[in-house]
This record gives C-alpha cells, structure tokens and sequence, in this order.
C-alpha cells in the first residue's frame, strides 16, 4: 500500500475489539434495498470492496450471490472469516488495497465500495475508481458512499 494509504492501519485496531465492530455488524439498508435489483438482473459475481468485518458480504452470499471479499484490514478478515466458518454459503476473501485489485478484467456483475473508496487523496480516489471499473464488467453495477 502506499504512503498516503494509511486508513486501514486504524481501521485493522478498531476491528480488533468488540466495541470497535459493534456500529459495523448490522448491513445498511441502502445495500439490502439493492438485493433486489440485483436478483432481477440476474447478478451472480459480487465484490464487497472493503468489506470490513463482513456484513454486506455475508448479506449478498445469503441472499445467493457468488461473493467475493476484499479488505487491507487483516483483523477485520480475520473477523469475518470466523464468523462464516461452517456457514451453509462460501465467501472467497482477499487482503490488499483497492488501488490494486487482485481480480481479472470484468470479473464481477456488481461492486460495493461502502464507506471505503473517499479514504485516500484524490489519486488514491482515482486510482480505485479506476480498479472498479476494470473488474466491473461492461453492464456491471457499481454502489459506493462517497464523503463529498
């Protein structure tokens, strides 16, 4: 990661306490008001950019999808692979930075960046956007938050 990519460090100590995840357990409504969507037009691959301790990545794998996991936060992973561990649904999980995505071109129907992509300065920014755009592919969705 690079210089300027300093969020996850925070983020990997606040993932290591109860307390820490406890306001990131529950998914946001915004992102199960889009399951819908996604099942009418027939998504299959997501990707959970920054998926933290997991809770949208554990709702889309419910709700049937095939997901992916992805997060610089090796507690936050660690987190969430315990908590699926023996789960009727599978998740695959990634560690490493959003500006460098360890996925093929076009691998994924839907990419969710929540509360992860406006963590950098604006190269930074640019560079992830760009990341999601090549491993979208071309009628992929993309849902994000962004600070402005």
């Amino acid at each position: 990661m690079t210089e300027t990519a300093t969020a996850h460090r925070a983020w990997n100590e606040r993932w290591q306490t109860s307390d820490g995840r406890a306001d990131w357990l529950v998914p946001d409504l915004d992102v199960l008001d889009t399951i819908p969507l996604l099942q009418k037009r027939s998504v299959r691959q997501v990707l959970d950019l920054g998926c933290g301790v997991g809770c949208h990545a554990i709702a889309l794998a419910k709700a049937g999808f095939e997901t992916c996991g992805m997060d610089g936060s090796e507690s936050g992973l660690d987190f969430v692979r315990q908590a699926v561990s023996g789960a009727v649904f599978a998740i695959q999980f990634a560690f490493g930075a959003m500006t460098d995505l360890p996925y093929d071109d076009a691998s994924f129907d839907f990419v969710l960046a929540f509360n992860v992509i406006y963590y950098g300065d604006p190269e930074m920014v640019d560079r992830a956007i760009a990341e999601t755009r090549r491993v979208s592919n071309p009628k992929g969705l993309f849902q994000a938050t962004m600070l402005s």
